[in-house]
């Protein structure tokens, strides 16, 4: 039962996640039209949704909260992408 509802907690803390990845992107995207500064809030954009992949990718190995360093390389990577 308790791996149930660790799989349930899972999927629903992946989906709260995942509306508030899309909420911070758009404010930073608008945030970015508004002020004119496209290069900032874009890199800032590409820096979150990098945190966003390298901790579901962290996350899926079974080291949730453990291994934020390659949350941290995730944002280093989107912030260079973005």
């Amino acid at each position: 039962m308790s791996a149930l509802f660790k799989k349930i907690f899972m999927v629903l803390i992946g989906i709260l996640a995942g509306i508030a990845s899309w909420a911070i992107i758009e404010i930073c995207l608008y945030y970015g039209e508004l002020t004119g500064r496209h290069i900032v809030w874009n890199g800032l954009t590409g820096a979150f949704i990098g945190l966003i992949f390298g901790f579901f990718f962290s996350s899926a190995e079974g080291v949730m909260f453990s291994n934020s360093s390659r949350a941290i390389q995730g944002g280093i990577i989107g912030s260079i992408l973005g």
